[in-house]
């Protein structure tokens, strides 16, 4: 199971007021988890999104990254979204 269904999946399970917010990184496709979200039954829309540096963890897993082309060897920041998802 994908990292995206399984997020959907505990999004089902966890909403109780209809409405959820989800913060995901630039790096987890974020066209990718709109379609998960709205093929689940969602009404989602991104809401915010901002430019922030890389953490610890990601700066220490730039190598590693940059390897696999998730990264380019000049970027420094990633980019945080926030989706608001309500259940139809």
């Amino acid at each position: 199971m994908s990292r995206r269904a399984v997020l959907c999946a505990r999004l089902n399970s966890a909403l109780h007021a209809r409405r959820v917010t989800v913060r995901r990184r630039d790096l987890a496709r974020v066209d990718a988890t709109l379609g998960t979200l709205i093929r689940a039954g969602y009404d989602t829309e991104v809401v915010d999104r901002e430019l922030v540096p890389l953490g610890p963890v990601l700066r220490s897993r730039l190598p590693w990254l940059r390897e696999r082309g998730l990264m380019s060897a000049d970027q420094d920041k990633e980019e945080l979204v926030v989706f608001r998802a309500r259940r139809l």
